[in-house]
Protein backbone atom coordinates (compact mmCIF):
# COMPACT_ATOMS: atom_id res chain seq x y z
CA UNK A 1 0.00 0.00 0.00
CA UNK A 2 1.42 3.38 -1.02
CA UNK A 3 -0.11 6.35 0.78
CA UNK A 4 -0.11 9.49 -1.37
CA UNK A 5 0.67 12.49 0.83
CA UNK A 6 -0.01 14.89 -2.06
CA UNK A 7 -3.51 13.40 -2.41
CA UNK A 8 -4.07 14.02 1.31
CA UNK A 9 -3.12 17.65 0.76
CA UNK A 10 -5.51 17.94 -2.18
CA UNK A 11 -8.32 16.51 -0.09
CA UNK A 12 -7.69 19.05 2.64
CA UNK A 13 -6.43 16.51 5.16
CA UNK A 14 -3.18 18.43 5.46
CA UNK A 15 -2.42 21.79 3.90
CA UNK A 16 1.35 22.09 3.87
CA UNK A 17 4.01 24.05 2.04
CA UNK A 18 7.09 21.92 2.49
CA UNK A 19 10.55 23.34 1.90
CA UNK A 20 13.04 20.89 0.45
CA UNK A 21 16.32 21.16 2.33
CA UNK A 22 18.60 23.52 0.39
CA UNK A 23 21.65 21.72 -0.97
CA UNK A 24 24.96 23.13 -2.18
CA UNK A 25 28.13 21.28 -3.12
CA UNK A 26 31.71 22.55 -3.15
CA UNK A 27 35.18 21.01 -2.77
CA UNK A 28 33.82 17.51 -2.20
CA UNK A 29 31.38 18.48 0.54
CA UNK A 30 27.62 18.79 0.75
CA UNK A 31 25.78 21.47 2.72
CA UNK A 32 22.14 20.64 3.41
CA UNK A 33 20.06 23.40 5.03
CA UNK A 34 16.57 23.19 6.49
CA UNK A 35 13.89 25.20 8.29
CA UNK A 36 10.39 24.78 9.62
CA UNK A 37 8.08 24.94 12.63
CA UNK A 38 7.98 22.93 15.87
CA UNK A 39 4.76 20.91 16.20
CA UNK A 40 5.28 18.85 19.36
CA UNK A 41 7.36 19.24 22.54
CA UNK A 42 7.47 16.80 25.46
CA UNK A 43 9.26 17.35 27.76
CA UNK A 44 10.15 21.00 27.36
CA UNK A 45 13.16 21.61 29.60
CA UNK A 46 16.88 21.83 29.03
CA UNK A 47 18.73 24.15 26.69
CA UNK A 48 15.69 24.78 24.46
CA UNK A 49 13.32 25.39 27.39
CA UNK A 50 12.14 28.66 25.80
CA UNK A 51 10.90 26.81 22.70
CA UNK A 52 7.16 26.36 22.27
CA UNK A 53 4.89 24.73 19.72
CA UNK A 54 5.02 27.08 16.75
CA UNK A 55 8.66 28.11 17.34
CA UNK A 56 10.70 28.34 14.16
CA UNK A 57 13.77 26.19 13.66
CA UNK A 58 16.54 26.31 11.06
CA UNK A 59 19.91 24.74 10.56
CA UNK A 60 22.31 22.93 8.27
CA UNK A 61 24.59 19.91 7.95
CA UNK A 62 27.97 19.70 6.21
CA UNK A 63 29.43 16.32 5.23
CA UNK A 64 31.50 14.68 2.44
CA UNK A 65 29.96 13.82 -0.92
CA UNK A 66 31.52 10.34 -0.87
CA UNK A 67 31.58 7.60 1.74
CA UNK A 68 33.25 4.29 2.43
CA UNK A 69 31.52 1.23 3.77
CA UNK A 70 28.61 1.86 6.15
CA UNK A 71 29.38 1.59 9.86
CA UNK A 72 25.98 -0.04 10.43
CA UNK A 73 24.28 -2.34 7.92
CA UNK A 74 21.21 -4.56 8.12
CA UNK A 75 18.81 -5.81 5.48
CA UNK A 76 16.81 -2.57 5.26
CA UNK A 77 19.19 0.10 6.59
CA UNK A 78 22.70 1.50 6.09
CA UNK A 79 24.33 4.22 8.14
CA UNK A 80 27.28 6.37 7.04
CA UNK A 81 29.12 8.35 9.74
CA UNK A 82 31.39 11.38 9.32
CA UNK A 83 33.53 13.53 11.60
CA UNK A 84 36.54 15.81 11.31
CA UNK A 85 37.40 18.40 8.69
CA UNK A 86 34.50 20.67 7.88
CA UNK A 87 31.95 18.05 8.91
CA UNK A 88 29.36 19.43 11.30
CA UNK A 89 25.90 20.80 11.78
CA UNK A 90 23.79 23.26 13.71
CA UNK A 91 20.19 23.93 14.60
CA UNK A 92 18.62 27.11 15.96
CA UNK A 93 15.28 27.15 17.75
CA UNK A 94 13.92 30.49 18.90
CA UNK A 95 17.35 32.12 18.90
CA UNK A 96 19.18 29.32 20.74
CA UNK A 97 21.73 27.30 18.76
CA UNK A 98 23.25 23.85 19.19
CA UNK A 99 26.09 22.55 17.02
CA UNK A 100 27.20 19.06 16.00
CA UNK A 101 30.64 17.67 15.22
CA UNK A 102 29.45 14.27 13.99
CA UNK A 103 27.09 13.83 11.06
CA UNK A 104 25.42 10.67 9.82
CA UNK A 105 23.54 10.01 6.60
CA UNK A 106 21.17 7.07 6.89
CA UNK A 107 19.44 5.21 4.07
CA UNK A 108 16.47 2.91 4.66
CA UNK A 109 15.12 0.84 1.80
CA UNK A 110 11.78 -0.97 2.16
CA UNK A 111 11.80 -0.49 5.94
CA UNK A 112 8.64 -2.08 7.44
CA UNK A 113 6.82 0.27 9.81
CA UNK A 114 6.44 -0.82 13.40
CA UNK A 115 3.10 -0.37 15.20
CA UNK A 116 4.32 2.88 16.79
CA UNK A 117 5.68 4.22 13.52
CA UNK A 118 2.42 3.43 11.73
CA UNK A 119 0.46 5.22 14.48
CA UNK A 120 2.69 8.26 14.14
CA UNK A 121 2.32 8.27 10.33
CA UNK A 122 -1.46 8.05 10.60
CA UNK A 123 -1.53 10.98 13.03
CA UNK A 124 0.75 13.13 10.90
CA UNK A 125 -1.07 12.34 7.66
CA UNK A 126 -4.59 12.46 9.06
CA UNK A 127 -5.48 8.95 8.01
CA UNK A 128 -6.09 5.51 9.50
CA UNK A 129 -5.02 3.42 6.52
CA UNK A 130 -1.33 2.98 7.27
CA UNK A 131 -0.62 -0.30 9.00
CA UNK A 132 2.36 -1.93 10.65
CA UNK A 133 4.54 -3.62 8.07
CA UNK A 134 3.93 -0.97 5.43
CA UNK A 135 7.30 -0.46 3.68
CA UNK A 136 8.89 2.97 3.42
CA UNK A 137 12.08 4.45 2.03
CA UNK A 138 13.82 7.05 4.21
CA UNK A 139 16.73 9.47 3.71
CA UNK A 140 17.97 10.99 6.96
CA UNK A 141 20.77 13.30 7.98
CA UNK A 142 21.54 13.79 11.67
CA UNK A 143 24.09 15.37 13.98
CA UNK A 144 25.45 14.79 17.48
CA UNK A 145 26.54 17.66 19.74
CA UNK A 146 30.18 17.70 20.95
CA UNK A 147 30.36 15.90 24.30
CA UNK A 148 27.13 13.98 23.79
CA UNK A 149 27.32 10.23 23.38
CA UNK A 150 25.34 7.00 23.25
CA UNK A 151 25.98 4.18 25.71
CA UNK A 152 26.04 0.48 24.92
CA UNK A 153 22.23 0.43 25.10
CA UNK A 154 21.98 3.29 22.56
CA UNK A 155 20.73 5.72 25.22
CA UNK A 156 21.71 9.35 24.74
CA UNK A 157 23.76 11.19 27.40
CA UNK A 158 25.12 14.70 27.93
CA UNK A 159 23.72 16.68 25.00
CA UNK A 160 21.67 16.88 21.84
CA UNK A 161 21.02 14.81 18.76
CA UNK A 162 19.01 16.33 15.90
CA UNK A 163 18.02 15.25 12.41
CA UNK A 164 15.95 15.74 9.28
CA UNK A 165 14.12 12.72 7.83
CA UNK A 166 12.54 12.56 4.36
CA UNK A 167 10.07 9.69 4.17
CA UNK A 168 8.51 8.12 1.08
CA UNK A 169 5.72 5.56 0.87
CA UNK A 170 6.77 4.96 -2.73
CA UNK A 171 9.39 2.27 -2.24
CA UNK A 172 10.80 2.76 -5.72
CA UNK A 173 12.63 5.81 -4.32
CA UNK A 174 15.60 3.60 -3.37
CA UNK A 175 16.51 0.22 -4.82
CA UNK A 176 19.50 -0.43 -2.54
CA UNK A 177 21.32 0.94 0.52
CA UNK A 178 24.16 2.75 -1.26
CA UNK A 179 25.30 6.16 0.00
CA UNK A 180 23.24 9.05 -1.37
CA UNK A 181 24.68 12.41 -0.29
CA UNK A 182 21.96 14.45 -1.99
CA UNK A 183 18.51 14.30 -0.35
CA UNK A 184 15.48 13.33 -2.43
CA UNK A 185 13.47 16.15 -3.97
CA UNK A 186 10.25 17.28 -2.33
CA UNK A 187 8.25 15.68 -5.11
CA UNK A 188 9.76 12.31 -4.25
CA UNK A 189 8.79 12.18 -0.56
CA UNK A 190 5.59 12.17 1.44
CA UNK A 191 6.73 13.48 4.83
CA UNK A 192 9.60 15.81 5.81
CA UNK A 193 10.20 16.06 9.55
CA UNK A 194 12.75 17.41 12.01
CA UNK A 195 13.47 15.87 15.41
CA UNK A 196 15.69 16.96 18.30
CA UNK A 197 16.36 15.44 21.69
CA UNK A 198 18.48 16.48 24.68
CA UNK A 199 19.57 14.17 27.48
CA UNK A 200 21.30 14.92 30.78
CA UNK A 201 24.37 13.39 32.38
CA UNK A 202 22.32 10.50 33.78
CA UNK A 203 20.61 9.83 30.48
CA UNK A 204 17.40 11.53 31.52
CA UNK A 205 15.43 13.10 28.67
CA UNK A 206 15.33 16.87 29.08
CA UNK A 207 13.79 17.93 25.79
CA UNK A 208 12.16 16.26 22.79
CA UNK A 209 10.59 18.05 19.83
CA UNK A 210 9.19 17.16 16.44
CA UNK A 211 8.79 19.72 13.67
CA UNK A 212 7.76 19.89 10.06
CA UNK A 213 9.84 21.45 7.32
CA UNK A 214 8.05 24.37 5.72
CA UNK A 215 8.47 27.72 4.02
CA UNK A 216 5.02 29.10 4.84
CA UNK A 217 2.28 28.86 7.47
CA UNK A 218 1.56 25.15 7.69
CA UNK A 219 -1.53 23.39 8.95
CA UNK A 220 -0.12 20.54 10.99
CA UNK A 221 -1.60 18.10 13.48
CA UNK A 222 -2.67 19.73 16.73
CA UNK A 223 -0.20 19.22 19.60
CA UNK A 224 -2.91 17.41 21.52
CA UNK A 225 -3.27 14.92 18.66
CA UNK A 226 0.45 14.25 18.62
CA UNK A 227 0.45 13.90 22.41
CA UNK A 228 -2.06 11.07 22.09
CA UNK A 229 0.56 9.08 20.22
CA UNK A 230 3.48 9.94 22.48
CA UNK A 231 4.79 6.35 22.32
CA UNK A 232 4.64 6.55 18.53
CA UNK A 233 6.66 9.75 18.53
CA UNK A 234 9.14 8.12 20.87
CA UNK A 235 9.27 5.08 18.62
CA UNK A 236 10.08 7.19 15.61
CA UNK A 237 12.81 9.07 17.48
CA UNK A 238 14.25 5.81 18.78
CA UNK A 239 14.47 4.30 15.32
CA UNK A 240 16.02 7.30 13.66
CA UNK A 241 18.24 8.96 16.21
CA UNK A 242 20.06 5.88 17.43
CA UNK A 243 21.40 4.99 14.01
CA UNK A 244 22.16 8.48 12.77
CA UNK A 245 24.64 9.90 15.22
CA UNK A 246 26.97 8.91 17.98
CA UNK A 247 29.12 5.85 18.42
CA UNK A 248 28.82 3.23 15.65
CA UNK A 249 26.51 0.33 16.30
CA UNK A 250 27.17 -3.35 15.90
Amino acid sequence: MNFDFRTAIARGLIAAAMLLPGVTSAKGEIITSFSGTIAFIDPGGGFFSAATVGSAFSGSFTYPDTAGAPDFLVFDEANYSFSGGLTGGSVTIGGDTVTANQVNVNIQNDHPLSDDEADFANTVLGTTTITAGTPIDVWTVGGLEPGAFFDINDDLFDGHVFEVALISFDTTLFDDLSFRPIPPTLGQVDVAIFTVEEAGSQGQTLFTAVGFLSDAATEIPEPASLALVGPAVAGLLTRTRRTKAGTPRG
